[in-house]
């Protein structure tokens, strides 16, 4: 269980360092945010219709209901870069022989690493959350 932690806050760490969690983070706080301001009616050009008709406002639980999970599915292909950059830096690096040589059980070592990108890919897609919540 040791291992596992330990992997764990390293891969936390080692993502929290890279400036492309902060752009991905960036990127769906901005969205979000001019996504609400849009909604909520701060340009009288444009109009979007958030809800299902009648007097539902662009902060009502229905309204963020409904669109959270459609800029959720945007974050594939930013899930599949986190998840894909944990896999292969290890080969890139040269480091891999090095882990089969460490006594760290396969659940734990990659158990950790799962684990860590998860909640990494959480944090970037709290950026929705908070944008809308900014907004």
């Amino acid at each position: 269980m040791m291992a596992f932690l330990t992997i764990l806050r390293w891969e936390i760490r080692y993502y929290l360092r890279r400036i492309s969690t902060w752009v991905y983070f960036l990127i769906f706080f901005s969205i979000a945010f001019l996504f609400m301001l849009v909604a909520g009616g701060a340009w009288d050009q444009l109009n979007l219709a958030v809800g299902s008709g009648g007097k539902v406002m662009a902060n009502a639980p229905f309204a963020l209901a409904s669109f959270i999970p459609v800029f959720s599915l945007l974050g594939v292909s930013i899930t599949a870069a986190l998840a894909g950059n944990a896999l292969y830096k290890d080969y890139e690096a040269h480091a891999d022989p090095l882990f089969y040589t460490l006594p760290v059980s396969k659940a734990a070592f990659l158990g950790g690493r799962f684990a860590g990108t998860l909640v990494v890919n959480a944090i970037v897609m709290l950026g929705i959350g908070i944008g809308a919540l900014a907004a």
